[in-house]
């Protein structure tokens, strides 16, 4: 996901990856400048355009026989807040729509489960709706091409379309809170925010850092094989740079990070 502005200290000389940010509708795109600056209630949406289509004009979107309002997932950080609501705007105003914002989704894994018309997760069977009330996602980040391959055999021409790239690219990076990165240096001169600080050979840099006991165990955290610890095109890439043969390990063939209490 994307932090805009920084919420901490990016970590020099440490990997960042880019991601292509995606535009993912069932049947719409938009491509029309318009700058949010005013509160948005949940079924109301202006931004003062000239022109716009006045409410007693707009209409429902059409979906498998059935009049619905147009509904977008929402995914929960800034960038993607900012364009969901611009879309939102130009949705109503411009093209007329009835508009919502359907749901708030964490991750875009989720967002296009949502979009595929399910009511529940894959895990869970994928609860299909009658109507979907989710019809649009903007910013959705790359996903595993396991969860892709489980919803395309799961929704079949259900399959959210890919409308191209928004326009802007993502950096997504390891960051430590600044008031971390000065109490290590209050103490003891250490610079967290450097990434050869963290060679435990020379330093102690975990005692800044909460312990994975502190959780409280593995209950309510995800299998390491549903996280992105089983990615291997980034597992690979960390590999090359650092290599860490004691952080990774291949599984069936590919190279994945070693998890706590095991790869499963």
């Amino acid at each position: 996901r994307t932090c805009i502005p920084p919420c901490g200290v990016p970590m020099s000389g440490h990997h960042r990856a880019r991601g292509r940010m995606r535009l993912t509708f069932v049947f719409l795109s938009f491509a029309w400048p318009c700058h949010p600056s005013v509160a948005i209630a949940q079924n109301e949406f202006s931004c003062g355009l000239p022109g716009a289509v006045p409410q007693e004009r707009r209409r429902n979107v059409t979906i498998d026989g059935s009049s619905v309002a147009f509904g977008m997932t929402v995914l929960d950080w800034a960038s993607a807040r900012v364009l969901a609501h611009m879309v939102a705007f130009l949705a109503t105003e411009v093209i007329g729509l009835n508009t919502h914002m359907a749901l708030v989704t964490p991750t875009s894994e989720v967002a296009l489960t949502a979009l595929a018309g399910c009511t529940t997760s894959l895990a869970a069977g994928c609860k299909m709706s009658a109507v979907p009330e989710v019809h649009a996602v903007v910013e959705t980040w790359e996903v595993r091409d396991e969860f892709w391959k489980q919803l395309t055999a799961t929704v079949g021409d259900k399959l959210p379309k890919n409308m191209g790239e928004v326009g802007y690219m993502g950096v997504e990076t390891l960051f430590v809170a600044g008031s971390i990165v000065a109490e290590a240096i209050d103490a003891e001169g250490l610079p967290l925010d450097y990434y050869r600080s963290y060679n435990i050979s020379w330093n102690a840099p975990q005692r800044y850092f909460s312990k994975l006991s502190d959780l409280g165990g593995n209950e309510g955290l995800l299998a390491c094989k549903n996280t992105r610890f089983h990615w291997s095109s980034y597992a690979q890439v960390y590999l090359n740079q650092s290599g860490d043969t004691g952080g990774t390990e291949v599984v069936a063939g590919e190279t994945v990070y070693k998890c706590e209490g095991g790869s499963s």
